[in-house]
């Protein structure tokens, strides 16, 4: 049995209008880059231990954002096999927060990966 893991959410108020209706389906999840997301868009991560970090490291925003009441927890997916496809959006997701964390870029609008040398 493989696995994977994500953070689902839910919270009461300031939620997005474009995402009522995943809020209405229980369908809101944290994607990659920090953002609400319906499941298509989720963060698909390798271990619970990466989940629980990430989680911790944008608490602070979603609280912020969506109230001290906004509910979290991470959630594991099991399948006897997963594809080639599911398990190169679980690396490149998994790989993605990683970055964000050793980095501490959290920002949905910058990213990580791309480090520019200015030394000259």
């Amino acid at each position: 049995m493989e696995s994977y893991y994500s953070i689902s959410l839910k919270v009461t108020q300031l939620a997005p209008e474009k995402m009522f209706r995943q809020i209405e389906k229980g369908e809101l999840f944290l994607s990659p880059h920090g953002l609400l997301a319906g499941f298509n868009k989720m963060a698909c991560l390798d271990s619970r231990e990466l989940a629980k970090k990430f989680l911790d490291a944008y608490m602070p925003k979603l609280r912020k954002r969506y109230g001290a009441d906004v509910v979290v927890s991470v959630d594991v997916w099991k399948q006897k096999k997963l594809s080639r496809h599911e398990i190169a959006r679980i690396k490149r997701d998994s790989d993605l927060a990683r970055k964000r964390l050793e980095t501490g870029i959290l920002a949905a609008n910058q990213s990580p990966v791309s480090t520019v040398n200015s030394e000259g």
